[in-house]
C-alpha cells in the first residue's frame, strides 16, 4: 500500500512537473525564437527536461535502495538481538533447573545420610589422593631411571670418544714422525745432489777458466815472440850485410 501510494504521488508530481515544464517551454520558445525556430528549441528543451527527469528518477531509485538496505540491516540486528535474548533465557532456564535439582537432593538427604555421604566423599578423595601420589612416585622413578640411563650412555659414549680420539692422535703422531723422517731423508738426498752438482759445476768452471787463461797466456807469449822477431829481423839483416862488406 505504501509503495503504491508513493508511486501514485510520483506520477502526479511528474504530470504536474511536465505541465509546468511545457508551459515554461512555450513561454521560453515564444520569447527566444521566431516562428521558424520554435520546433528546434522545443526539441532541445524537451531533451533537457527528459534527461533531468531521468536523473531525478535514478536518484530516487538509489535513495529507495539505500532505505531498503538500511531496513534490512535493522531487521538483521533485531534478529540477532532476539537470538541473543533467547540464548540467555535458555541458559537461565538450564541454571534454574540445575539449582532446583540440587535443592531437591539436599532436601531429600537427612542428617545421617549427609554424614554418610560426606564420609564416603572423604574416603574416595583419600583413595584418589593415594592413587595420584603413587602415580607421581612412579613417574619420578621413571624419570630418575631415564636420567641415570642417559647419564650412563653419555659416560660410555664419552669414554668411547676419548679412546677414539687417543687412537687418532697416536696414528697422527706416528704418521707425522714417518712423514718428517721421509721428508728429512728426501731433503738430505736433494741437498747432497745439489751440492755435488754445484761442486762439479764449480770444478768444471775453474778448469775451463784455467784452460782459457793458459791459452790466452800462450797466445800472448807467441804473439810477443813473433812481434820481437819481426822487430829484430831488419837489424839482424843489416848487421849481416855490414859484416860481409867489412874488410
Amino acid at each position: 500500500m505504501t509503495t503504491h501510494a508513493k508511486s501514485t504521488n510520483k506520477e502526479n508530481k511528474c504530470n504536474t512537473d511536465d505541465k509546468a515544464s511545457w508551459l515554461g517551454i512555450q513561454s521560453t520558445v515564444d520569447m527566444l525564437s521566431g516562428p521558424h525556430d520554435r520546433d528546434v528549441w522545443k526539441e532541445i528543451i524537451i531533451k533537457a527536461i527528459v534527461q533531468g527527469s531521468l536523473q531525478g528518477e535514478e536518484e530516487e531509485e538509489e535513495e529507495e535502495e539505500e532505505e531498503e538496505e538500511e531496513e534490512e540491516e535493522e531487521e538483521e540486528e533485531e534478529e540477532e538481538e532476539e537470538e541473543e535474548e533467547q540464548a540467555a533465557a535458555y541458559l537461565c532456564y538450564c541454571l534454574d533447573g540445575v539449582i532446583e535439582i540440587f535443592a531437591i537432593l539436599i532436601a531429600n538427604i537427612s542428617g545421617s545420610k549427609l554424614e554418610a555421604v560426606v564420609v564416603e566423599v572423604v574416603v574416595v578423595s583419600q583413595a584418589v589422593i593415594e592413587v595420584v601420589v603413587i602415580l607421581l612416585l612412579v613417574v619420578v622413578l621413571v624419570v630418575i631411571v631415564v636420567v641415570v640411563v642417559q647419564a650412563a650412555v653419555l659416560a660410555v659414549s664419552v669414554v668411547i670418544i676419548a679412546v677414539i680420539v687417543k687412537v687418532i692422535v697416536v696414528v697422527l703422531i706416528v704418521v707425522a714422525v714417518v712423514v718428517v723422517r721421509v721428508v728429512v731423508v728426501a731433503v738430505t738426498i736433494v741437498v747432497t745432489i745439489v751440492v755435488v752438482v754445484v761442486v762439479v759445476v764449480v770444478v768444471v768452471v775453474v778448469v775451463v777458466v784455467v784452460v782459457v787463461v793458459v791459452v790466452v797466456v800462450a797466445a800472448v807469449v807467441v804473439l810477443m815472440v813473433v812481434v820481437a822477431m819481426i822487430v829484430t829481423l831488419p837489424s839482424a839483416l843489416t848487421l849481416r850485410i855490414i859484416l860481409r862488406h867489412k874488410p
